[in-house]
């Protein structure tokens, strides 16, 4: 055979292996096509804060902002998601580099040390044979020096479609970072504005108990003048019990709040008690919200593009799957030397080398190639209808988010109504009832009435406030 031939079956070789390995099986994924409408129904602001920005600064809290700070940095749920993002990544370069030949060295050296007989024959005469023998030692030593190569063609893009899907997975564990640091984000805000809320409800409490002491006192009065009986005190004293005793659930809830954002910051419970244990106005939220359109949750919900990510990789692999059933062509090579010395005496292979091609295709296995590839299909359906969830979920987030602050708006004015029709109701029936032109029991409803109110309306501004982290949560902002 010329020369000229081997070059032309070269060259031919070289261009089929190319078209082969050109081939990938299994579908190409496409990012699905899923039904969100146009605009909200519940959402109406516009022009407001973006869900992107920094949307906890709005509140005008520092103490709020420096939580938030501490937390992101140092939580250890983000520290897990972080380790898994490294872990994805590992897995990737791993994967890709089976898109290489891989070589291996192998060295090896031995010595032994062996007996060996020597027999000498001494003839007297020519009936009579006499034989001596004698042992000596003989040492040897062996070593061999090579390198191995191998590399599997990726003929139907079994390699590409696993590197594919481990991409994929990388890009769904980055995903899983951003919404570890959100969930981080609304817990810290929501926990903050808890422990805010418990001691602004505290402040009315103690106010309402001050409030029920001097309503004591002036029943103690009149009672002692003779212009009412002792069952005035006894309802004053028992009224006031009443409101003392609701205090300490109060100081249970506040500390709660305070010992889960120090575990948010990965701190032991009480150890930010000293700090946050100071009484704080209630944080104020300045502005409105820009929801945007629907369409924007499909990139901004860390949850949406996780799941959109996974389903990706659920894709990919039923490539990997399809691409089993095919043969697989190994290419391997080596190249080596050895040498053994016995005695002194050398006898070596300076260099030695082999190559070839080695062919493998799956005839018999009771039906377990195409069971994995029928798993991965139904892998790929699961993941497909996870990710049709997660963007309805969003878009019901968004827009319970949005009906339950419209709806705490409203109540805050209807309470903050009450509160002022209450406490003037009381101011009178106390100047009455010191007058002795009404009945205690109409000073008693009063300040039962106004203390109730007044503790509802706190807690309805707090949660507004916990609605409004709610809505920007579900909107996926501020990671």
């Amino acid at each position: 055979m010329t020369a000229f031939r081997k070059f032309r079956l070269l060259g031919l070789a070289g261009l089929l292996v190319g078209l082969l390995m050109g081939c990938t099986v299994g579908p190409n994924y496409k990012t699905p096509e899923v039904a969100v409408p146009a605009g909200w129904t519940e959402p109406s602001s516009s022009g407001g804060l973006p869900a992107d920005s920094k949307w906890w600064q709005a509140f005008g809290d520092s103490t709020l902002d420096k939580l938030v700070h501490d937390a992101t940095a140092q939580n250890l749920d983000v520290a897990q998601a972080l380790d898994r993002l490294g872990e994805a990544r590992a897995n990737l370069g791993a994967t890709r580099a089976g898109l290489f030949p891989s070589v291996d060295a192998s060295a090896s050296w031995t010595a032994s040390r062996g007996l060996s007989n020597n027999v000498a024959d001494n003839s007297t005469n020519a009936t009579t044979v006499s034989s001596s023998s004698s042992t000596s030692a003989t040492n040897s030593t062996t070593s061999s020096l090579g390198l191995d190569a191998s590399w599997e063609l990726d003929l139907w893009g079994k390699t590409r479609r696993s590197v594919e899907a481990y991409k994929a997975d990388t890009e769904a564990a980055e995903a899983d970072l951003r919404s570890a640091r959100l969930s981080v984000l609304g817990d810290v805000a929501k926990a903050y504005i808890d422990l805010r809320t418990a001691q602004a409800r505290l402040e009315v409490g103690d106010g309402a108990v001050a409030r029920y002491r001097d309503t004591l006192a002036l029943t103690q009065a009149r009672s002692r003048a003779g212009l009412v009986g002792e069952t005035d005190v006894f309802k004053a004293r028992g009224s006031l019990a009443g409101a003392e005793a609701n205090l300490p659930s109060l100081r249970s809830a506040a500390a709660e709040a305070r010992h889960k954002l120090a575990v948010l910051m990965a701190r032991p419970p009480a150890e930010l008690d000293g700090w946050l244990n100071v009484r704080q106005a209630m944080p104020r939220f300045q502005g409105q919200i820009d929801a945007g359109i629907p369409a924007d949750l499909l990139r901004r919900r860390p949850d949406v593009v996780k799941a959109e990510r996974k389903l990706a990789a659920a894709t990919a692999r039923i490539g990997v799957a399809q691409a089993n059933l095919l043969p697989a062509i190994t290419l391997t090579g080596n190249i080596g030397a050895s040498q053994t010395n016995i005695g002194g005496v050398s006898v070596g292979v300076p260099g030695t080398w082999s190559i070839g091609p080695s062919i493998s295709l799956p005839i018999f296995n009771a039906g377990k190639l195409n069971a994995q590839t029928d798993a991965a299909v139904a892998q790929t359906n699961q993941a497909a209808g996870a990710y049709r969830a997660a963007v309805l979920t969003a878009l019901q987030d968004v827009e319970n988010g949005f009906a339950n602050y419209r709806a705490d708006r409203q109540k805050v004015d209807r309470l903050a109504g009450a509160v002022s029709d209450y406490a003037n109701a009381l101011r009178l029936a106390k100047d009455l009832y010191a007058r002795g032109l009404t009945s205690f029991l109409d000073v008693l409803e009063a300040e039962q009435s106004l203390y109730s109110n007044q503790d509802s309306l706190v807690s309805a501004k707090g949660q507004v406030l916990k609605d409004i982290v709610a809505i920007f949560k579900a909107l996926g902002g501020g990671w």
